[in-house]
């Protein structure tokens, strides 16, 4: 299963990346919400991450969250032989949510040290989100641009909706296989001990 999934990622980056037709490149935005967390000890800065960090719909607490909104828009070429994509834009929104050791200049050295490995181990997980939705920008952009001719620009771009949300769907499951592979970033490094 990890192999095919990895062999899906390493399919999905050569076909975005190495196609023989342009596109321009994804519009990135970046917003970073950090919550404030405090603690003389690792069991209090838990117990901290616990009750304020972000929660799931269901409820479900976690120490960090990645979010992101795609969106794309795109031109058309009308002829009277049909419809086809003249140019194709995706703009990808990406918000961190990560906890930010309010009473670190106090802490122990020991403690600051640990700190730091879980916070850049939490960072580099979340990151790993936020790629699954950069090469999802990506491969909308890039199968809208690619898409053959139409009748008519409305069926063309129903079309184009369709398989952007596929790929929206695709990248979804691609995040969801990454947090049970990693453990949601333990197996990464991301626990405070």
């Amino acid at each position: 299963m990890i192999k095919k999934l990895l062999f899906l990622l390493k399919l999905s980056l050569f076909i975005v990346f190495f196609s023989s037709v342009s596109h321009s490149a994804p519009k990135i935005s970046v917003e970073n919400d950090d919550y404030l967390v405090s603690g003389e000890n690792i069991a209090a800065i838990r117990y901290n991450i616990r009750k304020k960090g972000p929660k799931s719909p269901s409820g479900h607490g976690f120490a960090a969250i990645t979010n992101y909104d795609i969106s794309w828009d795109y031109k058309f070429d009308q002829t009277e032989s049909g419809c086809s994509i003249k140019s194709a834009q995706s703009y990808i929104n990406i918000s961190y949510k990560m906890p930010k050791l309010r009473n670190y200049s106090s802490v122990s050295d020991d403690l600051k040290g640990k700190w730091d490995n879980y916070y850049n181990s939490l960072s580099i997980h979340e990151k790993g989100h936020a790629n699954f939705g950069i090469k999802a920008a990506y491969a909308i952009e890039k199968i809208i641009t690619n898409m053959p001719a139409q009748a008519n620009c409305q069926k063309l771009s129903k079309k184009a909706n369709d398989l952007g949300k596929g790929i929206l769907h695709e990248y979804h499951n691609y995040n969801i296989r990454y947090d049970k592979y990693t453990g949601h970033g333990h197996k990464q490094g991301a626990v405070l001990l």
